[in-house]
Protein backbone atom coordinates (compact mmCIF):
# COMPACT_ATOMS: atom_id res chain seq x y z
CA UNK A 1 0.00 0.00 0.00
CA UNK A 2 1.19 3.43 -0.76
CA UNK A 3 2.56 5.38 2.29
CA UNK A 4 0.60 8.45 1.47
CA UNK A 5 -2.50 6.65 1.85
CA UNK A 6 -1.62 5.14 5.65
CA UNK A 7 -0.64 9.05 6.35
CA UNK A 8 -3.92 10.33 5.16
CA UNK A 9 -5.50 7.54 7.46
CA UNK A 10 -3.58 8.03 10.37
CA UNK A 11 -4.19 11.42 9.79
CA UNK A 12 -8.00 10.70 10.19
CA UNK A 13 -7.76 8.35 13.31
CA UNK A 14 -6.18 11.54 14.96
CA UNK A 15 -8.65 13.85 14.33
CA UNK A 16 -11.50 11.36 15.06
CA UNK A 17 -9.91 10.46 17.86
CA UNK A 18 -9.40 14.06 19.18
CA UNK A 19 -13.16 14.87 17.95
CA UNK A 20 -14.12 12.40 19.71
CA UNK A 21 -12.77 13.32 22.85
CA UNK A 22 -13.73 16.77 22.60
CA UNK A 23 -9.97 17.79 22.48
CA UNK A 24 -9.68 20.66 20.14
CA UNK A 25 -8.65 20.17 16.46
CA UNK A 26 -6.44 23.06 15.80
CA UNK A 27 -3.80 24.51 13.23
CA UNK A 28 -1.16 21.89 15.35
CA UNK A 29 -2.45 18.87 14.59
CA UNK A 30 -2.99 20.08 10.53
CA UNK A 31 0.61 21.05 11.07
CA UNK A 32 1.40 17.64 12.35
CA UNK A 33 -0.17 15.17 10.18
CA UNK A 34 1.20 17.68 6.98
CA UNK A 35 4.59 17.22 8.17
CA UNK A 36 4.43 13.37 9.28
CA UNK A 37 3.26 12.95 5.54
CA UNK A 38 5.80 15.57 3.97
CA UNK A 39 8.80 13.50 5.80
CA UNK A 40 7.55 9.84 5.25
CA UNK A 41 7.24 10.64 1.81
CA UNK A 42 11.03 11.61 1.71
CA UNK A 43 11.57 9.09 3.39
CA UNK A 44 9.93 6.66 0.73
CA UNK A 45 11.84 8.05 -1.89
CA UNK A 46 14.82 7.04 -0.15
CA UNK A 47 13.63 3.57 1.33
CA UNK A 48 10.31 2.45 -0.02
CA UNK A 49 10.26 -0.87 2.27
CA UNK A 50 11.25 1.15 5.55
CA UNK A 51 8.76 3.88 5.22
CA UNK A 52 6.30 1.64 4.01
CA UNK A 53 6.89 -0.02 7.67
CA UNK A 54 7.14 2.66 9.74
CA UNK A 55 3.69 4.28 7.94
CA UNK A 56 2.17 1.21 8.95
CA UNK A 57 3.67 1.11 12.73
CA UNK A 58 2.34 4.87 13.02
CA UNK A 59 -0.84 4.04 11.84
CA UNK A 60 -1.33 1.03 14.56
CA UNK A 61 0.44 3.27 17.45
CA UNK A 62 -2.55 5.89 16.62
CA UNK A 63 -5.30 3.55 16.28
CA UNK A 64 -4.27 1.86 19.41
CA UNK A 65 -4.29 5.35 21.29
CA UNK A 66 -7.59 6.45 19.74
CA UNK A 67 -9.43 3.85 18.64
CA UNK A 68 -8.93 1.11 21.17
CA UNK A 69 -11.61 1.41 24.58
CA UNK A 70 -9.09 2.24 27.77
CA UNK A 71 -9.61 2.67 31.21
CA UNK A 72 -7.44 5.84 30.91
CA UNK A 73 -6.87 6.80 27.43
CA UNK A 74 -8.78 8.64 25.03
CA UNK A 75 -10.87 5.34 23.49
CA UNK A 76 -12.74 6.80 20.40
CA UNK A 77 -14.69 3.14 20.46
CA UNK A 78 -15.94 3.30 23.87
CA UNK A 79 -17.09 7.28 23.35
CA UNK A 80 -19.22 6.57 20.72
CA UNK A 81 -21.09 4.32 22.53
CA UNK A 82 -19.51 0.80 21.91
CA UNK A 83 -19.16 -1.23 25.00
CA UNK A 84 -17.41 -4.17 23.30
CA UNK A 85 -19.42 -6.41 25.37
CA UNK A 86 -22.21 -8.56 23.82
CA UNK A 87 -25.51 -7.24 24.67
CA UNK A 88 -23.90 -4.25 25.60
Amino acid sequence: MNTTTVAVGTGAVVVAGRWANQQPIDIKTAIGVGAYAVCLSVLSAADAKMANSLAFIVFFVACAYYVAPSEKGPGLVSKLGFSGTAGG
